[in-house]
């Protein structure tokens, strides 16, 4: 699957993130309760944190602020 344009691999209850060119930049292991939902509502936060620090996602828009605001 892919979530934040990082790819994830499924191995049962472990995780391994791989960036657009293949490279592997982590292994992650989940509790083996077979809860995988579970395990990918955790992993948004991971790989869209993850995938700005690539650089290959924008995670937060950029808002105008008008007159007077800070």
């Amino acid at each position: 699957m892919d979530m934040n344009k990082i790819s994830i691999v499924q191995n049962d209850y472990q995780y391994l993130l791989y960036l657009p060119n293949n490279t592997c930049i982590g292994q992650i292991a989940f509790p083996n309760d077979h809860q995988y939902l579970q395990d990918a509502k955790a992993l948004e936060p991971i790989t869209k944190a993850l995938s700005a620090r690539w650089g290959i996602a924008h995670p937060f828009k950029k808002h105008k602020l008008g007159r007077g605001q800070l």
